[in-house]
């Protein structure tokens, strides 16, 4: 099973995040890079500025649109998941009281 972080953060923002769970897990953790294909037991966080979707077991990155309302990377990533893998895919999503919620 692999396992994809998708965060809602400013084009700008500067993750630690790679690093800080590497120290906590014994799987591989790594920032997605466009075209990769996921493996067992890795761990992939969105780079910043970036929509992510899969494809066929594939990484699929692309600059985040301008000009759209908020910013919800997750919406995108969900929706490549569930029309490929329908029931067979788990998605868990965190939110925060001030963050935007899903959108339909």
């Amino acid at each position: 099973m692999s396992f994809i972080y998708v965060q809602h953060l400013s084009p700008d923002y500067k993750s630690m995040l790679s690093a800080l769970l590497s120290k906590s897990t014994k799987m591989k953790v790594q920032e997605a890079v466009n075209g990769i294909a996921m493996e067992p037991d890795n761990f992939y966080i969105i780079p910043p500025n970036k929509e992510m979707s899969v494809t066929d077991g594939h990484i699929k990155l692309l600059p985040r649109k301008k000009g759209m309302p908020g910013n919800l990377p997750i919406n995108i990533f969900f929706a490549s998941l569930a029309e490929k893998h329908k029931e067979y895919v788990i998605g868990i999503y965190f939110r925060a009281e001030e963050a935007m919620a899903l959108r339909d």
